[in-house]
């Protein structure tokens, strides 16, 4: 069977014999055994190769298309057979500007290892938003694990915060604000640990917790599935996005290589990577979940299109407008 792809169709694919990398590249032809790419880099660099260059279907464990657009081809990502142009196994379920955004913002951190200027306009930044994602890199996983790294990401920006050359003996009061305040939403993957470091060892409560793990559980709870085991957030990312099942690098057994300092631009970007999706997959989660929800807003709010302008005062201020909202299902 040939590869069903189109000339200029941009592709992801991971080889079997670097299975610590995904690259990125421009289909130009291939054959059932073969496809020949331009324009490669490397997901974790952005070094270019301009090719062509031939990969093997010996040597391919996966391959992704991404899409130009959002289009309507693969707009259902719950419905996955709703893929009209191509297989949904074979394709990316998010736009390739938003892959691409996503991709950059990982490369693009800002790294501090001092309270100074960058810091504080980072936590000023960060006090505008009203949804963040937070994720850490620990020393240990046990009751006396500490903070070696924590990550901050917005829906443009991205933050690492390196607790171990910070030249603070107390926890940073600006970040210690955002934590404890109620009216921005912190996003994370499992947040009982880091939240217990918070308490035990600081004696910070962090509030408006959205945990994308609980979330996880309850849309398959939804979709009428008894889950026996949770997702990490990279298979999140490969189940709901299909994204290649090695993209998301989390499952570094060697904690202890994180404390090495001056902490590796490998090290840094792999840091990266554990906040950059939170608010993608949290975004995604809510709107399964609050589905019924939506379409009850969406049909109240268009409810007066049918009306002539004469009859909308009325309708506005009519005692049955319980009953509208109550002939809607909402579950």
């Amino acid at each position: 069977m040939e590869y069903n792809f189109k000339k200029g169709d941009k592709l992801v694919l991971e080889l079997i014999n670097t299975r610590d990398d995904i690259l990125e590249g421009e289909f130009v032809n291939g054959d059932k055994n073969r496809l020949s790419l331009i324009n490669i880099s490397s997901y974790r660099n952005k070094t270019i190769i301009k090719g062509p260059y031939n990969y093997y279907r010996s040597d391919i464990l996966y391959i992704r298309l991404l899409n130009e657009s959002e289009g309507k081809n693969c707009k259902n990502i719950l419905n996955k057979t709703e893929c009209p142009e191509t297989n949904y196994k074979d394709t990316i379920l998010i736009p390739k500007l938003e892959y691409d955004r996503l991709k950059e913002m990982s490369h693009n951190y800002i790294y501090m290892g001092s309270l100074d200027s960058r810091y504080y306009d980072a936590m000023n930044y960060l006090k505008t938003y009203e949804t963040i994602g937070i994720a850490a890199v620990t020393t240990i996983y046990e009751k006396t694990a500490g903070i070696n790294l924590i990550i901050i990401s917005t829906w443009d920006q991205l933050y690492i915060i390196d607790f171990l050359v910070l030249n603070s003996k107390k926890f940073p009061p600006e970040l210690e604000e955002i934590l404890r305040c109620e009216d921005i939403k912190k996003v994370l993957h499992d947040s009982r640990l880091l939240t217990q470091i918070f308490a035990k060892q600081y004696g910070i409560r962090m509030k408006n917790i959205f945990d994308t793990k609980v979330a996880d559980i309850a849309v398959r709870k939804k979709l009428g599935e008894t889950p026996t085991e949770t997702r990490t957030l990279g298979e999140c990312l490969t189940h709901y996005f299909n994204f290649p099942p090695t993209l998301f690098d989390t499952q570094e057994s060697k904690l202890d290589k994180w404390k090495t300092r001056p902490l590796s631009d490998t090290r840094k970007f792999r840091a990266a990577q554990r906040g950059v999706f939170l608010i993608l997959v949290k975004n995604h989660l809510e709107n399964i979940l609050l589905k019924d929800f939506y379409k009850c807003v969406h049909d109240y709010a268009n409810s007066l299109q049918d009306c002539c302008m004469n009859d909308v005062p009325n309708k506005i201020f009519d005692n049955k407008v319980c009953d509208i909202l109550g002939n809607m299902k909402l579950s």
